[in-house]
């Protein structure tokens, strides 16, 4: 997995390689704090939230998938990003949150 931007680019610092998978919001995620209550950070460990919460919401509403129908969903769902197809940059593209939680309602 690795983080993008607003603006759909990667994040400078994030890795990259065949193992990339997906991409998710990244950089100045709004998150909690101790110290302020709340601010922006940047960071792959940031993205991988929408990931999870993704997963889930497609469990919930098919929770007979197997580890394999939930990647190949997550990736087809994906928005490209990068060179056409998968690539070592953002892997099938950035995953589209908003789409899988409009899906599995009702």
């Amino acid at each position: 997995m690795t983080a993008d931007d607003r603006r759909g680019s990667v994040y400078r610092r994030a890795g990259q390689g065949p193992y990339v998978d997906l991409a998710a919001p990244g950089v100045e995620v709004w998150t909690a704090a101790s110290v302020k209550e709340a601010r922006p950070k940047t960071g792959t460990s940031f993205a991988t939230p929408f990931v999870t919460a993704a997963i889930a919401s497609l469990l919930a509403a098919n929770p007979d998938l197997t580890a394999e129908e939930v990647t190949t969903r997550r990736a087809a769902s994906a928005r490209d990003l990068g060179e056409a197809g998968r690539d070592p940059v953002f892997g099938n593209g950035v995953i589209q949150i908003a789409r899988s939680c409009r899906a599995n309602i009702g």
